[in-house]
């Protein structure tokens, strides 16, 4: 294994991310130990890679070999058991997948199909704006709002009647699948989904 900062019994690294941003941690960790270095979070075991040499033979080289995505309690829940094209292991299903998507979603003919809803609401959106003038607006907020807008045309031909609960949704969701969770970091643990409540936060998600 590389090289990597102390551990702790049980916890490995994990105390080393309380009260800091991860990014910032995994930077100044990084700046340490480069090129590679081992994290122990709990009972899984992680090889951060902070060279672009190295990025690039991970990513690109040897991409098979490391395709694998983390199975995390979110994605098992949201995501068909981990059984779509983000979280599939890699193999014959997943290169299936990928089929599908590349000539029904990503075709080059289809994605121009869609040109008129895209151009459409970011018209109504630079009209909203100039309606606006001189006030605050949270661009941001305008801006998902937008794109939930087309990806909900783009799939079902037609707006969301709750556009404010859709989109509500959708943010809970993606902040539970972007995030780690403890029981992430215990796997074997399977109790511990219910003593965390996560079990509950995933059903009223």
């Amino acid at each position: 294994m590389p090289p990597g900062p102390w551990k702790l019994p049980l916890l490995g690294n994990i105390h080393q991310f309380v009260g800091t941003l991860p990014h910032q941690t995994l930077r100044n960790l990084a700046n340490q130990f480069r090129p590679l270095m081992h994290l122990q979070l709990g009972q899984s075991s992680h090889i951060i890679v902070s060279s672009a040499d190295i990025a690039k033979e991970v990513m690109k080289t040897h991409d098979a070999i490391f395709a694998d995505m983390s199975h995390l309690i979110a994605s098992k829940f949201f995501l068909y058991d981990t059984t779509d094209i983000v979280f599939s292991p890699y193999g014959k299903t997943w290169r299936q997948l990928k089929n599908i998507c590349i000539s029904e979603l990503l075709h080059a003919k289809h994605v121009q199909s869609l040109r008129c809803i895209r151009e459409e609401e970011v018209a109504n959106l630079a009209r909203k704006l100039c309606a606006n003038e001189g006030s605050i607006v949270n661009l941001s907020k305008e801006i998902d709002l937008v794109m939930n807008v087309i990806i909900a045309r783009a799939s079902n031909g037609k707006r969301c009647k709750d556009q404010e609960a859709f989109i509500s949704a959708m943010e809970k969701t993606l902040q539970l699948l972007e995030g780690f969770s403890i029981v992430d970091f215990y796997s074997s643990i399977k109790v511990l989904p219910f003593l965390t409540r996560i079990k509950t936060k995933l059903e009223r998600a």
